[in-house]
């Protein structure tokens, strides 16, 4: 008999049966010696659940369970003395708890996952060793937490935060090594932790000897985060990884009140996660989704169960609930054979993958995060088929989908991939190659240029803001960027009467609208403060009036200090909207003169197309009698459901598309 048939016994799954590890007491040095037994979930002692990262499975170290050799990653022998005390520690921990050979028992405690996590008394998140830097930066979250507000601040009140956590060089070092340490540690990138942290009753956050409970990190993660869209003053990653802090509380508040949450959006949200095995990107999230596509995708390890197929089931049934946006998710595959038209997960698992934020709001996280009201938004903010079912039939033996819509137009040419990390910021001082593309295509029209100055002007304001400090109005660089935004707004916002744009208004208006993807820092359309053309009214309708001492600029305003703050933190939150919306993607221009955003592998020649169901265009590129999936796109003029109008009018006809 194997090491493996002594130690596990098959559990009956029609009883939720689960096994228990305890970890006996011991001195540091000695082995590790734990008991495992069988239990009734619903009928068990009280337990604690580990939440960890395997780490590499070549290194291992022994331990005793049963009173055998039992081989545990370096990180879980690592833990495991951790979390040894002088009194037995019961516990669940899958690499112990779960027979990794049997991949029916596997598939069958995954599915009860939530239930396991949920039904622990305190989830401990293992994220590895810690010295006296964990322990400053905890002692920190802990005296904010307790001495900071509970929630809602103005933005007065972040910046009065951030001034109170970095007055002293040990805060803004120990605030460094949350940024550049402890989010960037490999328990946030594993799939399986998402779920487990969110349905926790309680969590303890562990670095080696020192600990702290999770709502101090995440009070901080907020407040960070919240500051960065009035700085722009971290980069893309820093950014993300505050986002997967409140990511988790989010979704922690939302489930507690009973909130439904689609398996679709799940999978969106946490894509650059990792697994060992990439159907776990899927199957870790399965126990969060309540109704949609979840009840119809189950756990199954079984090699005829291929990523194609978990991946393929996914679509067919988030089609069928919540239309044809999740195709849009799709960012090309390496995988010979692999569907245009269908998301590879894996492609998102990287931390450079260079992969555009989805344009859906739905799928795309980040900022709608700072929401109070996210989950009662729309899926998407943009209704480019006009709300039209989709109409399609799935030929899953090929695999193909076909579907119904509209060809709007051909892309005529394009501009080179925005690509942050290597182009630099927007405000390289080189000639812009987009507005360059413009000035060229269309002869010269008119306040393009003042655009791209505008822009390299509003990258050197965000820097000039870092640290949490707010420019004093004599400031010089304040009082340029405030003249020039409003002068600049208000010349596009007089031009949108025009006519030289093919989906109406001016040029100067549609590109600016493209570079934010018409949202701002909601991640959604642009409305009230949120509309650069109008912030300045919007502003001034806003702010009390002031005593101080004011004057009046050459752009017709008071500068009273309220109104020029508000102003000035609002426009700057643009930096951060302009870089989301064209990140690794092009400019391109198409036949009848509609611009737009595209993903980077669009040619020339490729077809601007809304098909029903779908809230934006995608590109799609005409192969013999099918089609390849390209991507979603923004098309200025066609956002909001000028093709379905169009096609009524009888000027595009409805067609099939065959995606291969």
């Amino acid at each position: 008999m194997s090491q493996t048939q002594e130690l596990y016994h098959k559990l009956d799954s029609t009883l939720k049966q689960i096994r228990l590890v305890t970890i006996e007491p011991g001195k540091w040095t000695d082995d590790i010696q734990c008991t495992l037994r069988e239990t009734l979930l619903g009928d068990s002692e009280p337990y604690e659940t580990l939440s960890y990262v395997w780490g590499d499975h070549t290194n291992t170290k022994n331990i005793i369970v049963n009173g055998s050799n039992f081989k545990a990653t370096a990180n879980l022998e690592s833990a495991l003395r951790h979390l040894r005390r002088d009194t037995p520690r019961t516990m669940w921990i899958d690499a112990i708890c779960i027979n990794q050979r049997d991949l029916e028992e596997r598939a069958s405690q995954v599915s009860i996952m939530r239930d396991i996590y949920q039904g622990s008394n305190v989830t401990i998140i293992w994220l590895g060793d810690g010295d006296e830097r964990a322990e400053s930066f905890f002692g920190l979250a802990r005296w904010f937490y307790d001495q900071s507000h509970s929630d809602g601040e103005s933005v007065e009140e972040v910046w009065m935060c951030m001034r109170e956590l970095t007055n002293t060089e040990d805060q803004r070092q120990s605030l460094e090594f949350l940024i550049t340490d402890i989010l960037r540690r490999p328990w946030w990138t594993r799939a399986w932790v998402f779920q487990e942290a969110v349905v926790s009753a309680e969590i303890l956050v562990k670095c080696g000897n020192h600990e702290i409970t999770w709502l101090p990190l995440w009070r901080l993660a907020d407040i960070l985060f919240t500051r960065t869209y009035f700085t722009n003053s971290l980069d893309r990653v820093s950014t993300a990884k505050l986002e997967d802090v409140l990511k988790i509380q989010k979704t922690r508040e939302e489930t507690q009140r009973g909130h439904e949450i689609s398996l679709t959006q799940l999978v969106a949200w946490n894509r650059r996660q990792r697994s060992s095995d990439p159907r776990d990107k899927i199957f870790s999230l399965l126990g969060l989704a309540r109704g949609g596509p979840g009840n119809a995708i189950h756990p199954d390890y079984s090699v005829n169960n291929t990523l194609l197929e978990v991946c393929l089931g996914l679509v067919v049934h988030s089609i069928r609930d919540w239309g044809m946006d999740i195709i849009c998710m799709s960012q090309g595959s390496e995988k010979s054979q692999w569907p245009s038209w269908v998301p590879d997960w894996e492609v998102y698992s990287s931390e450079s993958s260079n992969v555009a934020s989805p344009l859906v709001g739905f799928f795309a996280g980040g900022e709608p995060i700072l929401l109070k009201n996210f989950w009662d938004i729309p899926p998407s903010d943009y209704d480019a088929s006009r709300s039209r079912s989709p109409e399609y039939r799935l030929l899953l033996d090929v695999p193909a989908l076909k579907a119904v819509g509209i060809y709007v137009d051909t892309i005529d040419c394009l501009a080179v991939t925005y690509e942050p990390d290597k182009h630099g910021a927007w405000s390289s001082s080189r000639p812009d190659p987009w507005v360059a593309l413009l000035t060229s295509y269309f002869e010269t029209p008119p306040h393009i240029p003042e655009i791209s100055s505008w822009i390299y002007t509003l990258h050197k304001f965000g820097t000039l803001m870092e640290r949490g400090k707010l420019l004093s109005n004599e400031n010089p660089h304040k009082k340029h960027f405030f003249s020039m935004s409003i002068k600049l707004m208000r010349k596009i916002r007089e031009s949108t009467t025009g006519r030289d744009y093919v989906g109406g208004g001016s040029l100067a208006h549609a590109y600016l609208r493209t570079l934010i993807a018409d949202t701002f820092t909601s991640g959604y359309r642009t409305n009230g403060m949120s509309d650069p053309l109008h912030m300045d009214e919007f502003v001034e309708s806003q702010s009390a009036p002031s005593d101080e001492a004011t004057e009046e600029d050459d752009t017709g305003y008071v500068l009273g200090e309220e109104f020029v703050d508000d102003y000035c933190l609002g426009v700057s939150m643009l930096n951060y909207a302009i870089e989301r919306a064209t990140s690794y993607r092009r400019l391109m221009i198409s036949s009848k003169g509609y611009i737009g955003l595209v993903p980077p592998k669009t040619q020339e020649g490729d077809l601007v197309c809304v098909l029903f169901g779908c809230s934006v265009p995608v590109i799609l590129r005409k192969q013999g009698s099918h089609y390849i999936f390209i991507g979603e796109s923004y098309v200025h003029g066609i956002m909001d459901g000028e093709a379905i109008q169009m096609m009524n009018e009888g000027h595009l006809v409805e067609e099939d598309f065959t995606l291969v």
